[in-house]
C-alpha cells in the first residue's frame, strides 16, 4: 500500500499568532482524515515541525494538500517521501 510521508521543519515558537492559526491547522488536518487520506499526524517534541502520513493520494496531490494547510507560508522546509507499506 502506498503512503506518502510528509516530513515538515517548522519552528512553531517563531510563528506570530500561532494561538490564532493552531485551531485553524488542526481543522484542516482533521477534515483531511475524514476525507480518509490523512492516515497519521505527528508533532515533533522539539517544536520544529510534524511529520504527515497520506494514503490513497498520488504525491501531486498531497503537495497541493499540504499547500492549503493554514500555516504552509511558515514551513521552512517541507520534504515529500513516497513508501509502500508492508504491514
Amino acid at each position: 500500500m502506498k503512503r506518502i510521508i510528509v516530513d515538515i521543519v517548522s519552528n512553531l515558537d517563531a510563528i506570530p499568532n500561532l494561538q490564532d492559526l493552531l485551531p485553524l491547522e488542526f481543522a484542516a488536518s482533521l477534515a483531511l482524515k475524514e476525507k480518509g487520506v490523512l492516515e497519521n499526524l505527528f508533532t515533533k517534541e522539539d517544536r520544529m515541525g510534524a511529520v504527515l502520513i497520506f494514503q490513497d493520494l498520488e504525491l501531486e496531490q498531497a503537495k497541493d494538500a499540504v499547500s492549503k494547510l493554514p500555516l504552509f507560508d511558515y514551513f521552512e522546509k517541507v520534504e515529500y517521501f513516497e513508501v509502500s507499506k508492508h504491514f
